[in-house]
């Protein structure tokens, strides 16, 4: 580990201290994966269908720039009036697996 990806890690962040590996009990590496169930892309895309015919009438449009599944923040590229934003906010902060939208205006 000190040779590759050490150095690319220093390289990436300069503040880094040390890397050090992580052994499990019974001695060998192991990879821990944070469990979270946030949501996805494709989710946010499911729900923001139901507003599309909502969306164009009030001529809105709307572009899902980020899904940050940890965080579980959906950042959205928007224009249109505040009440079809309002609707946005409300369904996506609706969904079970968002904690929060933000909103970029075009």
């Amino acid at each position: 580990m000190k040779m590759g990806i050490e150095r690319a890690l220093k390289i990436a962040f300069p503040d880094l201290q040390d890397v050090v590996a992580v052994n499990s009990p019974t001695g060998s590496p192991s990879l821990t994966y944070l469990d979270h169930d946030g949501i996805t892309f494709t989710e946010v895309e499911e729900s923001l269908a139901a507003l599309a015919p909502a969306i164009k009438h009030l001529e809105g449009s709307l572009e899902v720039v980020a899904v940050d599944s940890i965080e579980r923040k959906v950042t959205i590229r928007f224009s249109g009036p505040q009440k079809l934003k309002l609707a946005i906010e409300g369904s996506l902060l609706d969904h079970p697996k968002v904690d929060s939208v933000e909103f970029l205006y075009m």
